[in-house]
């Protein structure tokens, strides 16, 4: 019984100390290590507290013992060495037929299935297929059911402040008859090419801990029960490039947390590199959901250079807005901006953008947020309740979660809570009063926009940074607006196209447009969000018939949509 702490293992023995020699079989290996180890430290020089020392670490029981003197350990190590032979000669005698059918299938580079037991190791590394995903693990369990091997692996993953190595992964092979090839199992053993391979997606993933905005070209899943106004139940999977905000402790705690600037990231141990697993988690943008992210599909964003110069707005206004934003986000100058009495409160940037729709409001803060090549929030009036309570902790929450990642926010159609207050509305009181709180104390860069400025409560003027109004678009803006489309769209102005100008696939422009058709639909009383679609629905009926964009494409879109104006202004005159 001495034995079994060290040579044999205490999870062997019961209250009857009887074990099945079928396990002692499946653990042969670790016997045969353990001998080898006894044989060495009595061919050794070890002597007096040396050799105590080894046998206290070899599992020696009462190894603690005052009274134990060297030739206990000696004595202790000559039993191990005897028993466990012993031990080992009975179990190759009994399974010899067992091990033999093992060595020769795997010669062939096959297994049956009811020695896969014996195939996959505690304690040794494999790969496995965890939900179609390749994982590395250490293998910690394994056992039969009735349809399937069951294998419990030991895998590592950054849970958003530190790298958590007990994380429990469940692997199965599934029953079958017969033999089978090794290559096609879902679990194989961690070569030197897998383990090469799993350890560079590994580094990978270990440079995306903390916050990282990026570019997805991955599918998303936008699951039924977290989407509002879809009939159909079942989830949505939309393939498309995403920016995102890669944030595991975020993903954890729903953007509950805020993060320290200076807090250090930990490295990940070198040996469980290959143990890491393939997917990340954060939120995307457009959709505003959490989501898992396959690392391989996570790219660097190709920031556009010239957003700035698509916005057509007045110049000053356009360089005053450039000038706020570049001091407030730039933290070696804003420290010599004047800052509120009370630390902590105020000191970001909040500008109200307001005028008639299509203008260029919200173009503004996606261009702010392109040009700082930070991430941009859009919040919409309807998901910020009308609740005073839930209107604080929402906000407050969205705010929260921009600062962490250093995001410009916009909320657009900022009305429904910065109307003015009155004496007869208790509950609109409350909402503008909230807000104020809220919006006060954020420091990062906030913009909101309204088609409705003259009815904001007087209270919020005196906390914007800068308020600009967006008139309605004259002919020569619309021509600009329509020429910066156009040549998004591949298609420039005759003759002034730059050297080398090609369009967004790299690819020469097959069309062209010329300056008095520029003119011609400049005339037109379209706003900047309707040219947008106009030109997006003119390259779809282009591609739809196989052509180039032209301008015929163009003119039957614009067609269309004045007829459909005419109707809609008659049947509501």
């Amino acid at each position: 019984r001495h034995l079994d702490s060290y040579a044999i293992g205490d999870d062997f023995f019961d209250d009857e100390l009887e074990y099945p020699l079928l396990d002692f079989f499946k653990r042969q290996k670790d016997l045969k290590a353990n001998l080898a180890e006894v044989h060495d430290v009595l061919a050794s020089n070890l002597a007096g507290e040396a050799l105590k020392e080894k046998a206290k670490d070899l599992g020696r029981i009462n190894a603690f013992e005052l009274d134990q003197t060297e030739e206990d350990a000696r004595v202790y190590f000559e039993d191990v060495a005897e028993h466990l032979g012993l031990l080992l000669g009975v179990i190759e005698k009994e399974f010899e037929p067992t091990a033999k059918q093992i060595e020769l299938q795997l010669s062939y580079g096959y297994i049956a299935y009811d020695l896969l037991i014996y195939y996959f190791e505690k304690g040794l590394k494999y790969y496995g297929l965890e939900e179609g995903h390749l994982t590395g693990f250490t293998l910690s369990r394994k056992r039969y059911d009735n349809v399937a091997l069951i294998l419990t692996g030991m895998t590592t993953k950054w849970d958003g402040q530190k790298y958590y190595s007990n994380e429990e992964k469940t692997f199965s092979i599934p029953k079958y008859k017969g033999t089978t090839e090794l290559s096609k199992l879902p679990c194989g053993i961690m070569t030197d090419d897998m383990r090469v391979k799993l350890t560079a997606r590994g580094k990978l993933y270990a440079s995306y801990a903390g916050v990282h905005y990026k570019s997805y070209k991955g599918v998303i899943v936008l699951r039924y029960l977290l989407r509002l106004f879809c009939r159909t139940k079942a989830d949505l999977h939309i393939h498309q490039q995403h920016r995102i905000v890669i944030d595991q402790r975020a993903y954890e705690t729903c953007g509950g947390y805020k993060r320290d600037p200076d807090e250090q990231i930990p490295r990940v141990p070198e040996e469980e590199l290959d143990q890491l697993p393939d997917l990340v988690y954060g939120f995307e943008l457009k959709n505003k959901s959490w989501q898992s992210f396959e690392i391989e599909e996570i790219e660097d964003i190709k920031f556009d250079e010239n957003a700035w110069d698509h916005l057509v707005i007045d110049e000053d206004v356009k360089n005053l807005i450039k000038g706020l934003v570049d001091v407030t986000t730039n933290a070696n100058t804003s420290q010599h901006i004047i800052s509120d009495v009370i630390t902590g409160k105020g000191g970001g940037l909040i500008a109200a953008l307001h005028g008639p729709p299509g203008t260029g409001k919200t173009l503004t803060a996606e261009a702010v947020a392109e040009h700082l090549k930070r991430p941009l929030y859009i919040v919409s009036s309807m998901e910020l309740s009308t609740s005073p309570s839930t209107l604080e902790s929402s906000l407050s929450g969205i705010l929260s979660l921009a600062t962490t990642w250093d995001a410009v926010v916009l909320i657009d159609e900022a009305d429904v809570f910065l109307e003015q207050r009155s004496l007869h509305e208790l509950e609109r009181n409350a909402l503008v009063s909230v807000a104020l709180k809220v919006l006060e104390y954020h420091r990062g860069v906030l913009f909101l926009t309204t088609n409705r400025i003259q009815t904001f409560d007087e209270a919020f003027l005196s906390r914007f940074s800068i308020a600009i109004k967006y008139p309605e678009l004259d002919a020569s803006a619309r021509l600009t607006i329509w020429r910066k489309f156009f040549e998004l769209a591949g298609c420039p102005l005759w003759g002034s196209e730059p050297e080398g100008f090609v369009t967004l696939d790299g690819k020469e422009p097959r069309c062209y447009v010329s300056l008095s058709d520029l003119e011609a639909l400049a005339q037109k009383p379209f706003n900047g969000r309707t040219i947008k679609n106009l030109v997006r629905t003119a390259q779809a009926l282009a591609l739809s018939a196989k052509e180039p964009l032209s301008l015929d494409h163009v003119k039957a879109v614009v067609r269309t949509q004045e007829k459909f104006l005419m109707e809609f202004a008659q049947s509501h005159s």
